[in-house]
Formats: structure tokens, sequence, C-alpha cells
């Protein structure tokens, strides 16, 4: 079908308009896409440091500097302290399955020892052996801690995203669940697994933000290119 000159002129400025708003989302999810890899880089980086505090008392362990049992307190007690960010935190739990129990909880002592089954941590929604590994997806209702001690026993380290209420300024936490992601390793010496958690849904926030500006970007182009396509149309024909 031959198109005549009004038609390729409208052709042309929708193909335009089509290139140029794919171009943009695209860009969305990339930025999306950095940002979480930034952090998720962060939180790995953080918790090695907190790794390395294991590492340098069960050396003085092993060089008959200190008892075993006095390395792992004197590590606990340190990590324990140890805080990024201002409020965020180390736990540190044991790779027993199918439930872990918890050695250390920096905020919720009572934890340390318990088993780790309670129901409201059946909330894992994806797992990561590694961090070039394949994200595997999960039904959201696995064990957290369940998943922490898996990756670990595959690779050593990982992630784990899972939905998880906020602490509230004034005590107590949210009703709603928010997107977190964490980071694990395995200290294979001790047989305890290091972590550290971050929310995650800030990172969504922005991206939808980022939209909705695509989106008033796209419709001021698609307007410009309206009056074009019209003045430009008009006047070949």
């Amino acid at each position: 079908m031959k198109l005549n000159v009004r038609h390729k002129v409208w052709l042309v400025l929708s193909v335009g308009v089509a290139i140029f708003a794919v171009l943009q989302v695209r860009y969305a999810f990339m930025l999306k896409s950095s940002t979480l890899e930034e952090k998720k880089q962060k939180l790995r980086h953080v918790t090695e440091t907190a790794y390395g505090v294991l590492k340098y008392y069960h050396e003085l362990a092993s060089q008959g500097k200190l008892s075993e049992e006095d390395a792992k307190k004197m590590a606990m007690s340190a990590v324990k302290l140890m805080r990024y960010e201002g409020t965020e935190y180390f736990w540190i739990n044991d790779t027993r399955l199918p439930y872990p129990q918890m050695v250390m909880h920096p905020t919720v002592s009572s934890l340390d020892g318990k088993t780790l089954d309670d129901p409201k941590y059946n909330c894992a929604k994806s797992m990561k052996a590694g961090t070039k590994g394949k994200e595997i997806k999960t039904d959201g209702k696995k064990n957290l801690f369940q998943a922490f001690v898996e990756v670990c026993k595959e690779s050593g380290e990982g992630y784990v995203s899972y939905m998880w209420p906020k602490p509230l300024a004034g005590g107590g936490v949210t009703k709603e669940d928010y997107p977190k992601i964490s980071y694990v390793k395995l200290f294979e010496p001790w047989q305890w697994v290091i972590g550290s958690g971050i929310y995650i849904d800030d990172v969504d926030s922005a991206f939808r933000s980022t939209l909705t500006q695509i989106l008033l970007q796209n419709a001021f182009v698609i307007f410009v290119f309206i009056f074009a396509g019209l003045f430009l149309s008009k006047n070949l024909t």
C-alpha cells in the first residue's frame, strides 16, 4: 500500500515517540537494577567487616592466646556492638537444619539460644547462593533462617529477600511488611552464619517516581509531536 505524504509524516513521528518511550522505560529499569546492586554490594562489604571480627578472634584461639570458648564470647560481644548507618546491626545463627538456633541477636537478646522455627519467619521470597549465582524464587513461605543456612551451605555466602515489618521510632513495628534483603556469610570454623539486612522499599519508590516522570515527559513529547505532525502534514500536503 502506497502511503501519502501525511501518512508518512505521522508514521515517522509515531516511530520516534515509540523509540523515545522505550529508551526512557529501559533507563528506569536499568537505574533500579544498578541502585539495588549498589545496596547489595554495600551490605556485603559491611557484613564482611563483621566477619573479619570472627576471623580475628578465631586466630587468637588457634594461636593459643584464648580458649575457643572465650574467643567465641569475645567475638559475639564485639559483633553485638557493631552498627552502620546508625541503627543497622549484625546477627549470628548456627547452621543446624531443619531450623537453626540463634547464637546472638544484638537487639532481641531473648532470641539467643532459641530454635528459629516461629511461623513468622516463613517469609523468604528468594534465595541466591553466592554473589553471582542464579536467584531462586520461593513461595514466600520458606523459613527465613533456613534459607540463610541453605545458601551458605551451598556457596559459603548469599542473599535472601523477604518481607518484614519496619521498627517504629517510638517502639514496636509497623503492621505492614516491607521488602528487605539480607546478605549472609558462613564462618566455617565455628559453623556460624553471620548476616545483616536492609530495607529496599526505597528502591521501588524511586523506580515508581522515575516512571511517573517518564510518563509526564512522554505526554509532553507526544503533545509536541502531534502539534508538529499537524503542522507538517498540513504544509507538506
